[in-house]
C-alpha cells in the first residue's frame, strides 16, 4: 500500500514539472510571449508595433521596412521624383526608407532634361534655367541696331543684345546718318569687321557719295 501512494506521488509530481515546462515566457515583459512576439529580447518588437525604418521587423508580421505596407514612412527619408534625369526633382515628396528619387524639388519642367535651375538660358520661349524669366540674359544673343531713321538700316554705334529686336531696332548695321532716312548708302565689303570698323566704313561711304557743297 505504501509503495502505492509513493508511486503514486511521484507520478503527480512529474505532471507537474511538465506543466511548468511548457508556460508561456514573456522576457522583455512587453504583453506578448515568446508564442507570438517574433523577439522577445527587445520590447519594442511585438505585433502592435509600428513597423519603422530600422531594418527590423517590428510589428511580427514577416515584413521589414518598405516592404510592410503598414510602415510609418516619415521615420524614412523624403525625396522627389527626378522623371527627367537632370537631378532636379519635382511635385509631392515621397517619402521611404531607401531615397527614392532626388534631394532637390526645383525642376521647373520635370519632362526637359535642358531646364534645370542654372542650366543656360536660350532663345527658345522657355525658362530654361527656372528662376521665373524666359530667355533673360540668354547665351545665343543676337546683335540688333538702332534705328531712329526708320529707314531699316541701323546705327553701329547703338546697339542692343536679345532674342529679338524691341521696337527701333534692325539687325543691320549700315545707315551711315540714323537721323536722316535718306542716307541709306551701305559700305562696301563683306561686314564681317567689329561694329566699330563698320561705323567708320559706313561713315567712309557716305562721306565719299556725298555731293560736294556749291
Amino acid at each position: 500500500m505504501l509503495s502505492l501512494l509513493v508511486a503514486l506521488a511521484c507520478t503527480k509530481g512529474g505532471d507537474s514539472a511538465d506543466d511548468s515546462a511548457i508556460l508561456p515566457i514573456d522576457a522583455d515583459a512587453d504583453g506578448f510571449d515568446d508564442g507570438v512576439d517574433c523577439d522577445d529580447a527587445d520590447a519594442a518588437v511585438n505585433p502592435d508595433a509600428t513597423e519603422v525604418c530600422d531594418e527590423i521587423d517590428n510589428d511580427c508580421d514577416g515584413l521589414v521596412d518598405d516592404a510592410d505596407d503598414s510602415l510609418d514612412s516619415s521615420t524614412g527619408v523624403g525625396t522627389w521624383m527626378d522623371d527627367d534625369g537632370d537631378t532636379y526633382g519635382a511635385g509631392e515628396q515621397v517619402w521611404a526608407c531607401v531615397a527614392l528619387g532626388v534631394e532637390s524639388s526645383d525642376d521647373c519642367d520635370d519632362a526637359d532634361a535642358l531646364q534645370f535651375p542654372g542650366a543656360d538660358e536660350v532663345c527658345n520661349g522657355q525658362d530654361d534655367d527656372c528662376d521665373g524669366v524666359i530667355d533673360e540674359e540668354a547665351v545665343d544673343f543676337a546683335t540688333f541696331y538702332a534705328d531712329a531713321d526708320e529707314d531699316g538700316y541701323g546705327d553701329p554705334a547703338v546697339s542692343e543684345l536679345a532674342c529679338e529686336p524691341s521696337s527701333g531696332f534692325v539687325d543691320d548695321a549700315t545707315d551711315c546718318d540714323d537721323t536722316d532716312g535718306r542716307s541709306t548708302r551701305r559700305a562696301s565689303g563683306t561686314g564681317t569687321g567689329t561694329a566699330m570698323d563698320m561705323a567708320r566704313s559706313t561713315a567712309a561711304s557716305c562721306s565719299a557719295s556725298s555731293p560736294a557743297a556749291p
